[in-house]
């Protein structure tokens, strides 16, 4: 009786043994199958590839003129405000000339004596001539003439220069702008007293933003990917993340002394205004370019030269010979071809032959 109750008992083992046998784990099906592993894949096809170097730098406006007197003296009237546009020899502003004007109305007078003198001179100094020629008088008396005439000569020249100086003076009152602008700061009030010399603020800052320049510091292992001409583009961190087209304007040969990089100035067209000097941006230079080739997302490339492509519902490892690489894109010289399909999520899991089912949303 004891040996057939242990019978019973270990056939009763094997049954159990044998049903967890029989139990998938690990994505088996019913009949201890595996599942496909699911992908995402893309297509490969042709399109342009760049690489770009990417720079931070500050936008600057393509012209400043900080606009004072030349001499020092109190301002009459301001005529603009910041903000305001203004043209190419617009006036500003106006400092006190009332001394300039009657130190004027004294050197145009002046002027008018001297030619008068002139004219008196020259006329004695022609009948002197005469009369020499004659006998009338002598060598002295007609030397003398002729050394009165250059006297009156000289004197009208020193009342010409006299009056241009003050004329130049009178004129350097009335503050203009050297080119198209915006005016930036306004350093005075009316009734101010300027002087140059102080190094107080200009009166008037006015900028020509019709282009910026931003300014780059490129290291020494990318300089001689960077030449003049070269294409770029302005993208400034706003919420509509705006880009703007360009070109490298300036290429240093020389690096800083303290850096060890290289300066760079790029140039972008603002004829629209909406580039602001003083913002924060970032300028890619395109280094490097390919047109119309194999490309497939840099997330199929596995251990630097490998990908998979699905045929008839399996993965299959495929040696590629890559190209330009950039953050996002692959260039393929060989391997692929045109419309394969290769695993760009999932694959770092899987074997050769792996069987895989497309994806298209999120796993």
């Amino acid at each position: 009786m004891i040996k057939r109750i242990s019978l019973i008992a270990v056939l009763a083992g094997s049954i159990i043994l044998t049903s967890c046998g029989s139990d998938t784990s690990g994505g088996a099906g019913a009949a201890g199958t595996r599942q496909p592993t699911p992908v995402k894949v893309y297509q490969v096809a042709r399109q342009d590839l760049s690489r770009t170097l990417t720079y931070s730098g500050t936008v600057e406006p393509i012209g400043v003129a900080s606009i004072s007197p030349d001499m020092p003296g109190k301002i009459q009237s301001l005529m603009v405000d910041i903000g305001e546009p203004v043209l190419k020899g617009q006036q500003l502003a106006v400092m006190d000339n009332t001394t300039l004007t009657y130190q004027l109305d004294q050197a145009q007078a002046a002027l008018a004596v001297a030619r008068a003198n002139k004219a008196d001179a020259e006329k004695n100094w022609q009948r002197n001539q005469n009369l020499y020629s004659e006998g009338a008088i002598s060598e002295q008396q007609n030397e003398k003439a002729r050394l009165g005439d250059q006297a009156a000569e000289a004197q009208l020249k020193q009342a010409e220069a006299n009056l241009n100086l003050l004329d130049h003076q009178y004129s350097r009152t009335f503050l203009r702008s050297p080119f198209k602008g915006v005016v930036t700061q306004r350093g005075f009030e009316e009734g101010d007293l300027v002087n140059p010399a102080m190094g107080r603020p200009p009166v008037y800052t006015v900028m020509d933003i019709t282009a910026v320049k931003v300014g780059l510091q490129v290291p020494h292992n990318e300089i001689d990917f960077i030449y003049k001409d070269q294409a770029a583009t302005l993208e400034i961190a706003t919420t509509s993340r705006r880009s703007y087209p360009g070109q490298v304007n300036i290429v240093n040969i020389a690096a800083d002394a303290g850096s060890k990089t290289f300066y760079v100035e790029t140039l972008f067209r603002n004829t629209d205004g909406s580039l602001r000097p003083g913002t924060f941006g970032d300028v890619h230079v395109e280094v490097e370019r390919r047109e119309a080739v194999l490309v497939v997302p840099r997330t199929a490339l596995l251990d630097g030269n490998m990908v998979f492509i699905i045929q008839d519902g399996k993965a299959y490892r495929t040696r590629i010979e890559p190209g330009l690489i950039t953050p996002d894109w692959v260039e393929i010289i060989t391997g692929l071809s045109e419309h394969d399909t290769v695993i760009i999520e999932g694959g770092y899991t899987l074997a050769d032959s792996s069987d895989v089912q497309i994806q298209t949303g999120e796993f």
